[in-house]
């Protein structure tokens, strides 16, 4: 019943430059240039808990002058989520968390998007960037339709039967690459915020930002870190998910043979709610306090580089709860490092 699955199709269109309907093409002045319409359906089964059906349309400019600096922008944006079918367990923990319930039912998405990365990684200095950033935001202009005539108080309002989605999200991901023959060392920071407002009261879910697992918080399973201090020893959510997160993670990078290479990593973060929830106390974002809700874990790790993609395999163990236990967050001398050790399979 811990299982879950997802399968999905995904048909797009991509034209070699910019193409705006009835408006006639400029001269070209761009290293890069391209248009694509996108369509995509997909079913994710989460066995113990629900049947979710998504559906995606978007149209999406990307375009560079320089072959570090990228822009990509959507004009349009559309993800509608639906729940095809629930089970007993999955209803009674909405039934009694608003803000869970929230985030399951408001889930028409539809809204532009914008990201912009720079990126000197692909030839190999001693002083590697790269710097990824996006400003994402939803239903702006459609509220202001929705809303005409209708007081306040009257809200959520619908389109097509339909509670939308309202929400500002920003994220941020920094890169810093110390290169060393056959070596590197290697340092990130990530930091990304959603904050509902107007017709929502909660992120839309597949909007939340979520911790551990394979690419994150290597000792702690993927969706199972935070929010915050909150923890629950029998589980009880469906993923642990919130409004914001920090990151920071640095790995040494070493040769092994011409096909493997070995890592040794510390990674350090935590996700947190914006605003305060009742059932899950400590879960929310403290400027004051939030560094003592830092998870830490540490591991090593080889890398299969096969050229045209790179095989990760990742040991992953936790130092630091970001919450007390017996009055100690630390794991050190306590004899738990090790039982928590977890494997980490990926790619990339």
């Amino acid at each position: 019943g811990t299982y879950s699955y997802q399968f999905g199709i995904n048909s797009g269109l991509t034209f070699p430059r910019i193409t705006i309907p009835f408006v006639p093409p400029g001269k070209n002045t761009l290293l890069m240039q391209r248009t694509t319409v996108n369509l995509e359906g997909s079913i994710l089964n989460r066995i113990a808990y629900y049947k979710m059906l998504s559906t995606k349309a978007n149209l999406q400019y990307q375009w560079s002058k320089t072959s570090n600096i990228q822009h990509s922008f959507f004009p349009v944006y559309v993800n509608a989520v639906n729940l095809l079918a629930t089970t007993p367990e999955f209803d009674s923990i909405v039934n009694e968390n608003i803000y869970i319930r929230k985030s399951f039912e408001e889930q028409f998405i539809f809204g532009p998007r914008y990201e912009f990365s720079f990126n000197n990684t692909l030839t190999t200095r001693p002083n590697n960037f790269s710097v990824t950033a996006g400003i994402f935001t939803s239903a702006t202009i459609l509220d202001l339709i929705a809303g005409a005539g209708k007081d306040d108080a009257e809200r959520p309002y619908y389109v097509l039967n339909t509670i939308y989605s309202q929400f500002l999200k920003i994220t941020t991901d920094l890169r810093y690459y110390r290169n060393g023959y056959n070596k590197s060392l290697v340092f990130r920071l990530y930091a990304g915020i959603g904050m509902p407002y107007g017709n929502s009261t909660a992120l839309p879910y597949v909007e939340q930002f979520f911790s551990g697992g394979a690419y994150s918080v290597r000792g702690w399973t993927a969706r199972y870190l935070g929010p915050g201090s909150y923890h629950e020893d029998q589980g009880g959510y469906i993923d642990q998910s919130g409004d914001l997160k920090l990151e920071s993670n640095i790995e040494f990078r070493f040769d092994m043979t011409k096909l493997v290479k070995g890592a040794l990593f510390v990674d350090v973060g935590n996700i947190w709610l914006v605003n305060e929830d009742p059932n899950r106390p400590g879960a929310n974002f403290n400027i004051n306090t939030f560094y003592d809700q830092l998870a830490v874990s540490t591991g090593f790790g080889l890398r299969f580089d096969f050229n045209f993609f790179v095989l990760r395999t990742d040991f992953g163990v936790p130092l630091r709860n970001p919450y007390p236990v017996n009055d100690e967050y630390w794991l050190l001398g306590t004899g738990n490092r090790y039982a928590g050790t977890l494997f980490h399979l990926a790619i990339g």
